[in-house]
Formats: structure tokens, C-alpha cells, sequence
């Protein structure tokens, strides 16, 4: 995400956490308690140092504009023996033979890419999608797990992005969760 975002994120969660903190104060007060109670007002405000279930508050209407190009994959489908005829970088290649499609979703931008893994001469399946981005597989593909862990994984990058910056999230990443092979 962009530096400007990056800051527009930092001061959302800022806001929140500040009108949560001072809700807890304000609930000290016994004429705001009555009042709770009076009015059966739920109290699930929550913590305002839970910073992932503030995030998860926030990231759904929140707009990126640019990505750091770090990728979950999905799910595959499609097992095909036809010639492929595209490719995700808008270049056509014609290749006869065994293809799968596979999903990855970006962490940042939730856009969804859906790229052809062809067989190469040692019948092993190469996808040029992931020669050239970083995609995670955090639960290889455990068909148990929503979208293969994507909420996790994209919450801890933007948790981890809040505290300490995009370099270090992207790094923590790397060490917590396996690259797709």
C-alpha cells in the first residue's frame, strides 16, 4: 500500500482506538450505567488494544490503491488438457497439454487473479503467476480452512504494517507462513 495509506490506516485505528478508550471511561461513570441498564444497551464495544478485530472493522471499506504484490493461494480447479491461449500478463502462449487454474487473492486489495499452471517437459506444473510474485500457501491448501487462511494471513500483515511498517509485516510473513511451491 502507499505510504498516504498506509498513514490514513494508522489514524482509522488510532480514532477507534481513542473513542473505545474513552467509552471505557465514560462507563465508569454511575448515572452511564444506569443508563446501560436502563436501556438494555449491549456492552461488546470490545478492547481497544485488540488491534486485528479493529482492523476487521475497518478493512472492508478501506480503498488501496497499490499493492506489495503478496498473494494467497486460493484454491485450484480445472484440470485441463487443452491448449492455453492466456496468460495474467496479457501475453498468449499456446501450450498442448496438462493445465490447472489456480486462485490467489492479494492480501492488500482482495482482488482475486486466476492463472494457468502448465506441465513442463519433467510433468511438473510451473505457473509464470508465481515465478514472479510472492504467493503463500499458509495451510496447503486444507480443504478445512476458509480460503486456504487469507483473513489471517492479510490481518497479520496489516496488524504487523500498523506497529512496525510494511518491510517488517511483509518479513513476518515470510517467517510465519510457507511460500507456495
Amino acid at each position: 500500500m502507499r505510504k498516504s495509506e498506509l498513514i490514513e490506516l494508522r489514524r482509522l485505528v488510532n480514532e477507534e482506538r481513542n473513542r473505545r478508550r474513552r467509552n471505557i471511561e465514560l462507563k465508569q461513570n454511575a448515572f452511564v450505567k444506569e443508563f446501560i441498564e436502563i436501556n438494555g444497551i449491549l456492552d461488546e464495544e470490545g478492547d481497544p488494544d485488540r488491534i486485528k478485530q479493529i482492523l476487521n472493522g475497518i478493512l472492508p471499506t478501506f480503498e488501496i490503491t497499490k499493492t506489495n504484490g503478496i498473494y494467497v493461494f486460493i484454491k485450484a480447479h480445472g484440470f485441463d488438457t487443452y491448449p492455453i491461449k492466456r496468460g495474467f500478463d496479457g501475453k498468449t502462449y499456446t501450450v498442448n497439454g496438462p493445465a490447472m487454474h489456480r486462485d490467489y487473492k492479494d492480501i492488500e486489495s482482495n482482488e482475486v487473479v486466476t492463472a494457468d499452471s502448465v506441465a513442463s517437459p519433467g510433468g511438473l506444473l510451473i505457473s509464470t503467476f508465481e515465478s514472479n510474485h510472492l504467493v503463500l500457501d499458509p495451510y496447503h491448501n486444507d480443504p478445512g480452512v476458509v480460503e486456504n487462511g487469507f483473513y489471517e494471513v492479510q490481518l497479520d500483515f496489516f496488524e504487523n504494517a500498523y506497529k512496525f511498517g510494511q518491510p517488517k509485516a511483509k518479513r513476518f510473513l515470510l517467517d510465519k507462513y510457507s511460500k507456495l511451491n
